[in-house]
C-alpha cells in the first residue's frame, strides 16, 4: 500500500472523529499485525483521549497543531520520520490551520509520495456538510471517504447531505471528489461500550476480555460493521498481498 496517511477530519466537534480513529487504529493493528507498523499522530490537544488509550499500544507523537507554521512544521517532521508506518492522524476541533496551511501540506505530502486517505465523519447538522466542502476546496489531493455517524440517525436520516450530493448545487464538486459509494456508515456503538473505552481508557482489542456473554457478542458484532465498513472501500488490499510488499 506505500507510504499512506489516513486524515479524520469533520472541522466540527462532536461528530465522532476519536470513535472513528480508534476503530481504524483497531482494523490496521488486525490487518496488518506483524507485517507494518501503525502509528499514532494526535493532534487534539484539548481533549486527547486517543493518545491516553493508544500511546502505550503503538507509537503516538502529539502535535498541538494550530494556525503557526511552526506547529505545521512539526507535523510535517512527525510524517517525514514515521512514514514507513500507517499513519493515523487524529485531528481537533476547529479548522487547526488548513485553511492557511493546508495546500503547502498536500505538496508536501505529493513531494514525497506519500498517500493521503481522509475519513471524514459526520453528524446531520448542516455545517458538518460545509465543512466538508471547505475541506474539499482546500484539499484535492488523495481519496475521501465521507461517513455518517449511525449513532446520529440512520443513512436516509442524513437527509441534508445526501440531499446537498444529489441535487445540491455544490453536487459537481462533491462528486468529483468521490462516489456516492465512497460515502460509508459508520456503525453506532452502546453507550456502555463507549463509556468503557473512555472513562477507562479502555482499548478496543481489549474491551471483549472485559465483557459478559451477551455484551461480548454485542461488541464484537459492532467491531465487525466497522472492520466490514473499511474493506468496503476497497482501498485494503489482502494482509498476504501486503507482507509480500513489505
Amino acid at each position: 500500500m506505500g507510504n499512506t496517511l489516513f486524515y479524520i477530519g469533520g472541522t466540527k466537534g462532536g461528530v465522532g472523529k476519536s470513535f472513528v480513529s480508534m476503530a481504524l487504529i483497531d482494523f490496521l493493528l488486525s490487518r496488518y499485525h506483524g507485517k507494518k507498523q501503525t502509528m499514532l499522530i494526535e493532534t487534539d490537544s484539548t481533549n486527547p483521549d486517543v493518545a491516553k488509550i493508544y500511546s502505550k499500544k503503538i507509537p503516538t507523537e502529539t502535535v498541538a497543531l494550530d494556525e503557526t507554521e511552526t506547529a505545521w512544521l512539526n507535523l510535517a517532521r512527525i510524517i517525514y520520520e514515521h512514514q514507513d508506518k500507517f499513519m493515523v492522524l487524529n485531528t481537533a476541533k476547529g479548522n487547526s490551520g488548513i485553511t492557511q496551511f493546508g495546500k503547502m501540506f498536500q505538496s508536501s505530502l505529493e513531494d514525497c509520495g506519500i498517500k493521503l486517505v481522509t475519513f471524514w465523519p459526520m453528524n446531520r447538522q448542516v455545517d458538518s456538510v460545509d465543512h466538508l466542502l471547505e475541506y474539499l476546496k482546500i484539499i484535492d489531493y488523495g481519496q475521501i471517504f465521507p461517513i455518517r455517524n449511525n449513532y446520529y440517525g440512520a443513512a436516509e436520516d442524513f437527509v441534508i447531505l445526501n440531499n446537498r450530493l444529489t441535487k445540491g448545487k455544490d453536487k459537481q464538486l462533491f462528486l468529483s471528489r468521490f462516489s456516492m459509494d465512497d460515502v460509508m456508515d459508520f456503525p453506532s456503538l452502546n453507550d456502555l461500550f463507549s463509556l468503557k473505552m473512555y472513562s477507562e481508557r479502555v482499548a478496543i482489542e481489549d474491551i471483549p476480555e472485559q465483557l459478559i456473554f451477551f455484551e461480548r457478542a454485542l461488541f464484537n458484532s459492532w467491531r465487525e460493521k466497522v472492520y466490514k465498513m473499511f474493506e468496503i472501500t476497497g482501498y485494503f488490499v489482502d494482509s498476504s498481498e501486503e507482507g509480500e510488499g513489505e
